[in-house]
Formats: C-alpha cells, structure tokens, sequence
C-alpha cells in the first residue's frame, strides 16, 4: 500500500504507529448527529445531478490498461440470467481483482492472498472498483429483481475518474426497477470493491484531501434519500476490504501529512453512511460469496466448491475410516 513502503514489521504496541487516522469509535464522539431522512442532503439534492458518466473509451487504451476493471466493455452491464450469456465478473483473474484479493495490512497483520499467485507477475494491480447491484424484493430467496454490474472509468488521474456508484446513480433501467411495485419494502444490495469514497482518493501532493472533490459517500446518500427512502427499500452496502478508513502505520512524516487527512474523510464518509437511515454496512457473509460466486465463471465455481469440500473434510479430520 502507498502509505507502507518499508517491509512488513510487527505492528509495534501502545499508542500509534504514526497515527493519523482517528477509530470509528473516537470520530463518533466528536459530536451528535441526529440521523435525517436524507443524510443532511436535500431529497433532490444537485448532488445527483452533478454525478458524471461520460466515457471517452480512453479508460480502454493500453496506457491505462489495468486501470479499469473489464476494460473495453461498457461500464454498466446488465445480468439477465439467460442461458450463454457472458459471466459479469469474468473468471479467476477478474473475480479476484473485484472482491476476493487481500492485500497486505500491517493493522490487520494480514498478508497477501491472491487467486492469480501472490507475488507473480498476474498478481491483482488493486487500481479499481467494481460495484454490483442487487435490487430484491420483501422475499430475498426470491429471484432478484435486478443485476447489474458497474466499473470505474480511469480518465487519468483520481479527480477525473468516474466512479462506479456514478454509473450506478444514473442507470435508468435501474430506476425503472426501483419504481415497480415488487421493489416497495425491499432491498437495495451494493457489493463494493472498497467502501465508498469520501474525499478520500488519490495521491495529489499539490492539494489537501479536503479539495478532493469527489465523495460517492454523498452522492449515495442522495439517491437514497430520492429514490430509496419514498418507496421504503433498505440499502446495504456490502465490501470485503476498507480503503484507506483502517489506516495508522506510515513509514515517514511526509506520507503521514499526506495520507492523514484522507484517513480521516474515509472515516468520516463511513459514519455517514452507518447513520443514515435503512442503511447498513456489512462485510460479505457466506450468502454474499455464494451470489457473487454466481456471478463468475463457471469453472471457477467449481473449482471453489471442491476447494470448500477439502477444507471441511479437514477442518473435520480428514475422511471417515
């Protein structure tokens, strides 16, 4: 990780490591917020209609290549369920590099997991986010009502990237399902890369977090004050990994004042998001593996399902006598 550049050392005890960020439990008490319909935001609020979602095709040239997930495919695509139709998340390179890889983190004391090798050169670059969408109705064992999935679109730096919660905001069809009336009372599932940003991106050395314009955070709390809240669908934000919010070790002051700040945002943006209404944040349950498992390849579920017999068979001791 950028804030990391030394090799991995057992997270020294006491108080800090370099600090920076503030825990979940610190920034909660730094004053009352009264939960609102809307998060704070008006239910139509402009902060919808500034969403961006044009893409110019440049995020498809070898240049940028590895910056965008599922390059050269439109960044919103559609599950319908029909037979031969292409898998939304790809195959074992494409799933590890949306959800399953975990990347180093000396706060966690975890270490690289990579379905493409750790340490090879096919290793996940870790440069995107992919979000997928899962309108339900009240009966969840039911089939969805809608999928889709959604990319970033890399236009060359952080402040000119469109995000995939963007292209999520804007999918018509999307709203279309929202409003039928199998959709009242029921869920909106996002599964998320990285939680949402919140002023919280890129690696300018020229600006402050603060002028990082860019907060999905918001722009989810929007949406679901306008197209949510009026028809009583919950919305969960389900994400296997953190970005940035879990941060509290750097290797020099000048990363610490760099990255700091945007610690903080991410933090901050989280709280948003757990203190809005009907809003949850969750991490993926067994439920969430399988679906999005569902999604993939199906050699690469196979192969995930025999790999879960094996470890069972020897979580249990090995085979029966």
């Amino acid at each position: 990780p950028p804030h990391l550049r030394a090799k991995l050392a057992p997270a020294p005890t006491g108080g800090g490591g370099g600090g920076g960020g503030r825990s979940l439990a610190e920034l909660s008490e730094l004053g009352p917020r009264e939960p609102s319909v809307d998060g704070g935001l008006g239910a139509r609020s402009d902060v919808l209609a500034e969403q961006r979602t044009d893409c110019d095709g440049r995020c498809a040239d070898a240049q940028f290549n590895g910056r965008s997930l599922f390059a050269g495919q439109p960044h919103v695509v559609r599950g319908t369920g029909a037979a031969g139709e292409p898998p939304l998340l790809g195959g074992r390179a494409d799933y590890c590099a949306c959800f399953f890889h975990v990347e180093t983190c000396l706060e966690a004391g975890v270490h690289v997991a990579c379905l493409n090798g750790e340490g090879s050169a096919a290793e996940c670059a870790r440069k995107s986010v992919v979000c997928v969408a899962r309108l339900s109705a009240t009966d969840e064992n039911a089939s969805p009502l809608y999928v889709s999935r959604y990319t970033n679109c890399f236009k060359g730096n952080s402040r000119s990237n469109v995000h995939a919660e963007q292209f999520m905001i804007q999918d018509g069809q999307l709203l279309a399902a929202l409003s039928s009336p199998e959709a009242a009372g029921g869920c909106l599932r996002l599964y998320l890369t990285y939680q949402p940003c919140h002023h919280s991106s890129g690696h300018d050395r020229t600006h402050s977090a603060e002028a990082h314009s860019t907060s999905c955070t918001r722009a989810l709390l929007a949406f679901r004050a306008a197209e949510l809240e009026p028809r009583a669908i919950a919305l969960e934000v389900c994400m296997p990994n953190l970005y940035r919010a879990h941060w509290a070790h750097f290797d020099s002051e000048e990363l610490r004042r760099l990255y700091a700040p945007r610690v903080v945002a991410a933090q901050e943006g989280m709280l948003l998001l757990a203190s809005a209404p009907r809003t949850l944040m969750l991490s993926l349950r067994q439920a969430d593996w399988t679906f999005l498992l569902s999604l993939a390849d199906k050699a690469l579920a196979a192969q995930w399902q025999a790999a879960a017999a094996v470890a069972a068979t020897e979580a249990h001791g090995g085979p029966p006598g």
